[in-house]
């Protein structure tokens, strides 16, 4: 079956660039496992793993039309995995950095009662920003993060893709993170950020 998929792998690029579910699948189907053992390999992480897949096919379905350009899929698929895995290691580097720096600044500047203050402020601007998202980013959101679910399973009840699911998830944080550096110092921001993003 491998042999008969890598022999035809021209001809499904050319139908993903068309928009083919299908085609989609059989390349994801084929590429998942040794993306995923290499991501694994690397990060130590299951999840970490499991969310490069997931980062890498995305942007795979969202650049369908440009797939038929691509010579050596493989290779193409692997660049992105390592650039992505690459970019979770200086992202974790620069967090644990950016962690502790507001850690000494906080104990410097902010007491407990100003504090209190500030988070009931902050969890309270950042209810707002949630009532305000798009119907179906607020409905994810609230299943990813207020009911524990994964973006599979939230594809199920919702009977849409994972795929599809991770995107409204990607838009609604990017809208909240927009939202509220508008609203609060950076320097209070960050930690709340950690939480939502994490």
């Amino acid at each position: 079956m491998s042999d008969l998929y890598l022999k035809n792998e021209k001809e499904w690029l050319k139908k993903l660039s068309q928009g083919s579910e299908l085609a989609f699948t059989k390349i994801f189907d084929h590429y998942r496992p040794r993306i995923y053992s290499v991501a694994l390999n690397m990060l130590k992480s299951s999840n970490q793993a499991e969310d490069v897949v997931q980062e890498v096919f995305l942007k795979i379905w969202t650049q369908q039309e440009k797939m038929i350009n691509i010579n050596n899929l493989e290779g193409y698929l692997f660049m992105m995995a390592r650039n992505n895995i690459y970019d979770r290691f200086k992202k974790l580097a620069s967090e644990r950095t950016a962690r502790n720096t507001f850690t000494e600044i906080r104990k410097n500047t902010v007491n407990n009662t100003d504090h209190s203050l500030i988070e009931k402020n902050n969890y309270e601007l950042l209810q707002q920003t949630l009532a305000i998202l798009p119907p179906r980013q607020k409905q994810i959101y609230d299943l990813s993060r207020n009911e524990g679910m994964s973006y599979k399973q939230i594809g199920i009840k919702l009977d849409i893709s994972h795929l599809t699911v991770k995107k409204h998830m990607s838009e609604a944080l990017k809208f909240i993170r927009k939202h509220l550096e508008t609203h609060i110092e950076p320097v209070i921001l960050l930690p709340m950020l950690f939480g939502i993003f994490q």
